[in-house]
């Protein structure tokens, strides 16, 4: 839309343009601002009765898909900008300045009062207003999956999922079905939602044992337990490996390694070789944290706090 503007400018004159450009953008700053407030209203009436909107879901996806694109249009338009307004106004010199262009010149210095930097900075907000409204969608859809899975992630690491629940089982399917819409946001798009649901899935084991919900008291339920562990793992990977089948996956990291790792400190029966296995999990993940890694070895039921810090 900028661009045919600016053409149609040009018939007009080439000394306007950034002007209407910059107007142009203000405009559609505040239509970014209100098309962002709009999603956010919409989102706040779904959650009040998810009966109200029946194509929530697939209304969500257009708005992300619809601002990635504005997001792009923004990039372009900036990089148009950077070479126009370099190549449109060429500097003025001694030797081809005369009575008439002087006046011209004087003519436009009136009117060409925005600077090339001052409306790439523009065209930046711009663009970084488009990027926050998509990602704001994002976190809508996430927010619709997680509202689902919810009660089915409590389950996790506890005692009903130790004797044989179906938690992960229901998390795996539902997410599943809700692929059926979310393959339809572009790719890169859908690749960051299925991160983040990755990681909320993954971010629950995590919350199970910081927060002790699991109390194993021997042996046998720590084994399973560990197999259980694996298990989940090898299912959550199995499932994002399938849906990411059509998706550049260099950009996606896996996080189920981290429940094979937990697995194997719980699976040690000797715990004379506790502290390799430790240092080994932390070199593999040195972001974990000391209180975190403590929990783990404290849900071991032959380990104390002290022996564990």
């Amino acid at each position: 839309m900028i661009e045919d503007t600016i053409s149609l400018t040009k018939e007009v004159s080439h000394d306007i343009i950034p002007n209407v450009v910059e107007v142009s953008v203000d405009e559609f700053l505040n239509f970014a601002n209100k098309y962002k407030d709009a999603a956010a209203a919409y989102k706040t009436k779904h959650f009040e009765n998810r009966s109200n909107f029946k194509e929530f879901t697939a209304t969500i996806i257009a708005v992300a898909n619809n601002l990635d694109i504005c997001t792009e249009s923004t990039e372009k338009l900036k990089q148009h900008i950077r070479l126009k307004m370099e190549a449109d106004v060429p500097p003025l010199n001694s030797s081809n300045i005369d009575v008439s262009s002087l006046s011209q010149s004087s003519r436009s210095s009136s009117i060409m009062v925005v600077s090339r930097q001052a409306l790439l900075d523009k065209i930046d907000q711009l663009k970084k207003r488009w990027n926050i409204g998509m990602q704001s969608a994002v976190g809508t859809l996430l927010d619709e999956v997680n509202e689902d899975i919810a009660p089915h992630l409590a389950e996790i690491l506890t005692k009903k999922w130790l004797s044989g629940s179906s938690a992960l089982e229901t998390i795996c399917i539902t997410i599943a079905d809700y692929y059926s819409d979310h393959k339809h946001l572009r790719p890169h798009i859908r690749c960051a939602l299925l991160m983040e649901i990755q990681y909320k899935i993954i971010g629950e084991y995590m919350i199970g044992i910081d927060s002790r919900r699991l109390s194993l008291t021997n042996y046998d339920d720590r084994c399973g337990a560990s197999k259980l562990l694996k298990y989940d793992g090898e299912r959550i990977a199995k499932l994002f490996s399938k849906l990411l089948n059509d998706v550049d996956v260099t950009v996606f990291t896996d996080l189920t390694i981290i429940l094979t790792a937990m697995s194997d400190v719980l699976n040690l029966r000797d715990k004379s070789l506790l502290a390799l296995e430790t240092t080994t999990l932390v070199r593999k993940f040195p972001d974990m944290h000391v209180e975190l890694l403590s929990a783990l070895i404290q849900t071991r039921e032959d380990m104390g706090r002290v022996e564990a810090r």
